[in-house]
């Protein structure tokens, strides 16, 4: 499993303020006050990455409206036409916050996990079978996404024989 986001924030929260900073010299003000605002943008971080799809979203519904009222009072034209147009199906979806997000994975792979036990337990030769193979083809999907998504760490040998984050999201 790949760390999330805001363990991936306070691992650096932490290496800032426990390694980095006291290991610099007191006499370099540039570089503690530096340091310091790293630290400070890490807390900024850590507090938004949850909600970024729903600031985005509070954006894109405010905006529209704005748009609406605009259109309604000076009769609009094209442009303000199509850019509604376009952001009506965005405008009306329901996005769960990162943290939701994540609990449902863990809900429905946990579900998953009882049903391969289940089925183990029950031991019908063609039901694990077919068990085992649809775990082995999730596996290789999951494996390659951890690896795409991990890639700038620099621990992949050839990355550049992965494909793209893009192209693993999409399915």
């Amino acid at each position: 499993m790949v760390p999330d986001i805001a363990l991936r924030l306070q691992s650096m929260t932490r290496a800032m303020t426990e390694v980095v900073i006291p290991g610099i010299d007191p006499s370099q003000k540039l570089a503690l006050e530096q340091a310091h605002l790293v630290v400070a943008y890490l807390a900024l971080l850590s507090d938004q990455h949850d909600k970024t799809y729903q600031y985005e979203m509070a954006e894109l519904r405010d905006a529209r409206g704005l748009l609406e009222r605009l259109v309604a009072c000076t009769r609009g034209d094209a442009r303000a036409s199509a850019a509604l147009a376009e952001s009506q199906s965005a405008a009306a979806l329901s996005i769960p916050s990162q943290t939701r997000l994540a609990d449902l994975v863990r809900a429905v792979k946990g579900a998953a996990d009882a049903l391969v036990h289940a089925a183990y337990e029950q031991g019908k030769p063609d039901v694990l079978a077919n068990v085992a193979s649809i775990v082995m083809d999730h596996a290789q999907r999951q494996i390659a996404r951890e690896r795409v998504w991990a890639r700038k760490a620099g621990f992949e040998v050839e990355p550049e024989k992965l494909p793209g984050l893009d192209e693993v999201i999409a399915g």
